[in-house]
């Protein structure tokens, strides 16, 4: 058979148009030059051979898919943004599903079916307005698009709803925003209004971010759900916040939500990393001292107590393993004592599972240093599998965190085996838990792996050929196991 084509010729890598590369580097850029503005390493995506930290990949990539929707960006930079990545980083192209995630949110946020773009024009009149004196509270001279016949609206609407047309579905979509806008009655002639009634009709509304001058503990929530995940000039004040009510019996409701807005707020390696991780602390130790005290002392309403003090703390632990997942925030979370803090209050909530998996992820990261105390956190992740063994992600990070320690083998080596094996029992589809449970078997193997039945050794080496989602480090580790036994 005689062949019809002849050979083809391809260039190094995918093939692309000019266009699509031009426009993929120009993301790329753009994307360096936000991470440099954010105090955000340019290593964590340029320096990529070997090993990569994917979901602090994915928590800066979805925090500039944020941004970017905050400042009324088109979708189709952020989704080029990432395409682009993907590109630089193939080995991502398949881990970035949780920036995607944050993207499909924007999409069902903004149907672009609603909208229709506010010409360059347009835009470029406006700001050039707004150089005299309260002309953002003008009225606009007509109806825009045959938007709404009954009412002028002032100008200072359009960047209450992100530089688009007013029309029925937008005011539909940001209802929240829209509803407290300047609406006057239309009139053919604007002049038959009396002067002084015009000029009521331009006052200044007050912004619906309140500032955070004279705010006190019961306008203090209402202040946090006005903010959004940009406004990171609040930082401070949720700093000072957080360090007067950890000083306090009560409103530690309002100690929750501070945490949570920091967690939310803050990016590892921040200016105000260090001073996190100090308020991080003071908390835990407030909820320490609390907690012992309850046994002598009658709290009032609200108090530290049961499920509230839980929560303060569950959050507090999620914002110091946010911060520990850089190396500046590591290295101050140990110097602050803050590692022995964490394991001295996980012994005090064991028995809630929240609490005990945000300290796993905490200790995750603390690990590799040589301070942590080996024998007590080992002492906790064993807890942890014998206390939640139907909780999964509870029980990779314990067996992940006992594999990075170092000393508990001599003693505890046969009671690790016989949780290792029940944790796969409970979830012998969930991949990172086979992945973690292989590790661990293999520090201790062959030895007390003697008495495992051989049904469940053979149910184990064909565990990833049926998980869940795809995991190579699985495969290989369980491969390894049964390497080193031998079979």
């Amino acid at each position: 058979m005689v062949c019809a084509r002849g050979t083809l010729v391809t260039g190094k890598g995918e093939l692309r148009e000019q266009m699509l590369i031009f426009l993929s580097d120009a993301r790329w850029e753009s994307f360096l030059g936000w991470l440099r503005c954010a105090g955000i390493g340019e290593t964590l995506f340029t320096d990529t051979s070997g090993w990569v930290d994917v979901d602090t990949m994915n928590v800066v990539v979805s925090k500039f898919c944020r941004e970017l929707y905050a400042a009324g960006r088109p979708y189709s930079h952020f989704a080029e943004t990432t395409n682009s990545v993907s590109s630089k980083i193939p080995k991502l192209r398949r881990v970035l599903q949780p920036a995607w995630n944050t993207a499909f949110a924007w999409r069902r946020a903004e149907p672009v079916s609603h909208h229709v773009a506010m010409p360059w024009q347009a835009c470029y009149a406006l700001e050039k307005s707004r150089l005299p004196h309260d002309v953002m509270h003008l009225l606009l001279p007509w109806d825009i698009d045959d938007s709404i016949d009954c009412a002028l609206f002032s100008i200072d609407v359009f960047f209450l709803t992100r530089g688009r047309w007013l029309t029925h579905r937008i005011c539909d979509i940001y209802v929240q925003e829209v509803e407290d806008a300047d609406l006057h009655i239309k009139s053919d002639d604007l002049g038959a209004f009396p002067a002084d009634e015009v000029h009521t009709q331009r006052e200044v509304r007050k912004p619906t971010l309140q500032s955070p001058a004279g705010l006190t503990a019961e306008t203090l929530i209402a202040w946090i759900n006005t903010l959004t995940k940009t406004d990171t000039f609040a930082i401070p004040t949720l700093l000072d916040w957080v360090e007067q009510l950890a000083t306090e019996e009560k409103h530690v409701e309002h100690l929750a939500r501070c945490l949570t807005a920091l967690q939310q707020l803050i990016a590892p390696g921040h200016e105000l990393a260090a001073r996190a991780v100090e308020a991080g602390v003071k908390v835990s130790r407030a909820l320490d001292r609390d907690s012992q005290g309850q046994q002598t002392s009658q709290w009032p309403a609200g108090a530290l107590d049961g499920v509230v003090s839980r929560t303060a703390y569950q959050r507090c632990c999620r914002l110091l393993h946010f911060i520990a997942q850089g190396t500046l925030g590591k290295d101050l979370l140990i110097a602050s004592g803050g590692h022995d803090m964490i394991l001295e209050l996980m012994r005090e909530f064991e028995d809630d599972p929240g609490v005990m998996l945000e300290g796993c992820s905490c200790l995750l990261c603390l690990v590799p240093n040589s301070s942590l105390d080996a024998e007590k956190a080992a002492e906790l992740m064993i807890r942890c599998l014998q206390k939640f063994p139907a909780n999964g992600e509870v029980q990779w990070r314990a067996l992940a965190t006992l594999h990075g320690l170092r000393g508990w083998e001599a003693f505890r080596s046969a009671e690790v085996a016989r949780l290792a094996m029940a944790a796969f029992e409970q979830h012998p589809r969930f991949d990172v838990v086979v992945e973690w449970v292989a590790k661990v078997l293999c520090r201790l193997a062959p030895r007390d792996l003697k008495t495992a039945e051989s049904k469940w050794l053979k149910r184990f080496k064909d565990a990833p050929h049926n998980l869940r989602k795809s995991n190579k480090q699985a495969e290989l580790s369980v491969a390894e196991l049964f390497r080193k036994m031998g079979s």
